[in-house]
């Protein structure tokens, strides 16, 4: 697929901070895109598919649950990890039609229980942290403004491809909604409300 990394497990560094409070979400976004490129290789050695409806459940349910604790709302918590979710698998499925076409995957495999999950489920509770701090900042045009201008500067910064870009856009498409955002395509518009 035009626009998927040449290096699919690339470390994803630091940026220098520039916005306290969005700089570490968006850059935990990013190594979480970066961990599903890795879950991406491992399923493709091991035939794996990439919906995971249990894992998936859990893992909304367990932020759910954790939400308040950071003064975030279970819906909230529930509306950005399906988003991440969702963002992860667009990694993978792009990755795995790649590979698959190419007959080969770069890399050898990660082991996906002992050591990719945990490192997903150590970033979601920094994840949560870090999206209770953005969430408690007024919502209002300003808040908005500086999620548009981190998002833009750290995708510049992280000199992302195609793939990445699309899955980030949609990573970040939700911050602080109950609900997911309404995603418009043609036949949408099309259709007479």
């Amino acid at each position: 697929m035009a626009g998927a990394p040449a290096h699919p497990s690339r470390e994803v560094r630091p940026r220098p901070v520039v916005d306290p409070v969005l700089d570490p979400l968006m850059n935990g976004i990013l190594k979480r895109l970066a961990i599903s490129e890795a879950v991406a290789r491992n399923k493709y050695g091991s035939g794996k598919a990439v919906q995971d409806t249990a894992r998936e459940q859990a893992l909304l349910d367990s932020m759910g649950e954790q939400a308040p604790q950071y003064g975030l709302t279970p819906a909230q918590a529930r509306t950005f990890f399906r988003l991440q979710i969702e963002a992860g698998k667009l990694v993978q499925t792009a990755l795995l039609a790649r590979w698959t076409r190419d007959g080969h995957a770069p890399g050898e495999p990660v082991d996906l229980g002992t050591r990719l999950r945990p490192a997903l489920d150590k970033l979601g509770t920094s994840l949560l942290h870090d999206l209770g701090r953005l969430c408690a900042l007024p919502d209002d045009p300003t808040r908005l403004a500086r999620i548009h201008q981190a998002r833009e500067r750290i995708a510049r910064a992280a000199k992302l491809e195609a793939l990445q870009r699309a899955a980030f856009d949609e990573a970040t498409s939700g911050l602080c909604l109950s609900a997911p955002p309404r995603i418009w395509t043609l036949s949408m518009a099309a259709t007479p409300h």
